[in-house]
């Protein structure tokens, strides 16, 4: 017991001290100050012999909106320098120690520093001056697509506390797909409301999609910081609509776009053609007035699909299950489709317009002998050209012209970049040459003539490697592809021989080891090639990497002709 009386004595010490001192400030504190200039202040206590570190905040507001947070009072007297960032009035500093009385400074003003900045409030959302970084509390609310809510604007000075002045032109600008916002307005006395409303609603699968509103000004004669809110969701709004989405398109949501040919709500505006006799699905999306898909407790409704196609006519039924409903629809009938989507639990529901698809019921086949194969620039390129229904039989009763053009590739085509040709009994077999100083794939189309005639173009299916020519004094030797190993298995090696010679070809790596050889053999004149499938002369391919290929040719005992070039494998 003798042992804790000291201790309880040391301990209680400061308590019974403190609450037996008074300290006072020792000047008055100039009104008015200005948010983020110093004060120097002068305090005293009641024990001369007092000293240690006293605290002292803003009243009212807390010692958040002021610094520093202490002050050292040394043998009962102390002084320093305190900053406000809040600017109001009156207000007044206090002095304490733990457990202590307040002791309050005379009253005061602290005004606003000078514009410095744009700050942008949502609904939910208050000033908070004084408090950086972001100068506001409260959470944004959530938002409804397609319903406008108040955004309010402050010109502040650097501490976020408004400064009551100017009219700068404030401009608006979203990362909201489809928004609408006011124009470039002036705000009033330093201050304004403002209306938006953001049309795509946050993907709800994607929770941390939000959106967010950016300030700026756009007067010459001041320098404000622009503002971004805080980030806030938007939900769709109730369930307004059916949207039909045909093959290749995507939901579109927040459309701003009103004109039902070019098909609001999704993209692109054109469906792709589909073939008489082939199923395709198409997609009914239960949505609101902005397009945007109803994904969090969509009805459960039964829906219908529903179009007509010449004198035909299709429908079907689904159930909405997570607000979509897809449907797969056959067509043997070649013209256009239109369809439509209804709610049949409530009629009110239904698409605002008819999606058009194109159900062609003929179709060509286009095959080149040269798919899949190596040829050089020029070489004769041998077409199959045939016209069929859409069962797969070929027409041989509607014979027209077609043209064959080069869908994919930089050279050009010969006799003519565009060769037309007559189709005879559904077909035609016509050769082609195509020339370019380039290695690359080739892909060639041929559509109908007439572009009346809808027929859907069609490219061959593989396509068609072409290398540029080798000829003496220029390119000598090369290959295609170069990298392979990937999306191509082999490459083509391709030399020239001003003379008849005896050619060995080699592949070392990197490090000059000989990794394949192919054996002395005797070539012609001109041209000639060889195909590498990027083994070693064991069997085994070969890693990643850089390969030097080495090709000798020989007249007896005299080098004609001493080739080297990089060939990359890349897997």
């Amino acid at each position: 017991m003798k042992r804790i009386i000291p201790f309880l004595t040391l301990l209680l010490f400061p308590i019974l001290l403190s609450g037996q001192l008074t300290f006072q400030f020792d000047s008055i504190i100039p009104s008015p100050q200005t948010v983020g200039d110093s004060c120097e202040i002068f305090i005293s206590c009641s024990d001369s012999t007092f000293t240690n570190w006293i605290y002292i905040d803003l009243h009212p507001g807390g010692q958040a909106y002021m610094t520093p947070a202490q002050i050292l009072i040394q043998n009962g007297y102390g002084n320093g320098y305190v900053t406000v960032y809040r600017a109001q009035n009156p207000c007044s500093l206090s002095v304490y120690l733990v457990s202590s009385d307040r002791f309050y400074s005379n009253p005061f003003a602290v005004n606003a520093n000078i514009p410095e900045r744009i700050q942008a409030l949502l609904p939910g959302e208050t000033p908070d001056p004084g408090r950086l970084p972001r100068g506001r509390t409260g959470q944004p609310d959530f938002q409804t697509a397609g319903v406008s809510f108040m955004v309010d604007i402050y010109i502040t000075d650097y501490w976020w506390n408004p400064v009551g002045f100017g009219n700068d032109t404030i401009h608006f600008a979203s990362d909201n797909p489809f928004p609408i916002l006011p124009t470039d307005t002036p705000v009033a006395n330093g201050a304004g409301q403002f209306s938006c409303n953001l049309r795509t609603a946050c993907d709800i699968i994607v929770p941390s999609t939000y959106y967010h509103i950016f300030a700026s000004h756009i007067t010459s004669d001041t320098a404000l910081m622009a503002d971004t809110t805080t980030r806030f969701a938007v939900q769709p709004g109730p369930y307004d609509r059916l949207l039909l989405i045909a093959p290749n398109q995507t939901v579109l949501a927040g459309d701003t776009i009103t004109n039902t040919i070019l098909l609001p709500g999704a993209t692109p505006d054109t469906a792709d053609w589909q073939m008489a006799g082939t199923p395709f699905d198409v997609m009914l999306y239960a949505v609101d007035n902005c397009w945007n898909p109803i994904q969090s407790g969509p009805p459960q409704d039964s829906v219908r699909v529903f179009g007509s196609i010449g004198a035909s006519s299709i429908a079907d039924t689904s159930v909405l299950t997570g607000g979509t409903a897809t449907f797969t629809i056959t067509s043997n009938v070649s013209d256009w489709l239109f369809l439509q989507g209804a709610d049949i639990d409530d009629s009110l529901k239904v698409t605002k317009y008819a999606t058009p698809i194109y159900v062609a019921g003929a179709r060509y086949i286009l095959v080149a002998d040269e798919e899949n194969e190596t040829i050089v620039s020029g070489s004769d390129i041998h077409l199959h050209i045939y016209y069929m229904d859409e069962i797969g039989n070929r027409i041989t009763d509607d014979d027209h012209n077609v043209i064959i053009y080069v869908y994919t590739g930089s050279g050009s085509l010969a006799p003519s970049d565009t060769v037309t040709r007559s189709l005879t009994s559904g077909m035609v077999e016509p050769t082609v040459q195509y020339t370019t100083d380039q290695a690359e794939d080739l892909y060639l189309r041929v559509s109908p003539a007439d572009p009346q005639r809808r027929t859907e173009p069609r490219t061959n299916v593989d396509p068609i490697h072409v290398i540029p020519t080798v000829a003496p004094g220029g390119r000598e030797v090369t290959n295609f592809p170069n990298p392979f190993g990937h999306d191509y298995r082999t490459t083509t090696i391709y030399y020239w021989l001003t003379s008849p010679c005896d050619v060995v070809v080699s592949i070392y790596d990197r490090f000059g080891n000989l990794v394949r050889e192919w054996p002395k053999a005797a070539r012609p004149t001109g041209p000639n090639y060889l195909t590498w499938d990027g083994r070693n002369g064991k069997g085994t391919y070969v890693a990643n990497g850089a390969y030097l290929l080495a090709i000798r040719a020989t007249n007896r005992t005299e080098i004609v002709h001493d080739y080297r070039r990089w060939i990359a494998v890349v897997k």
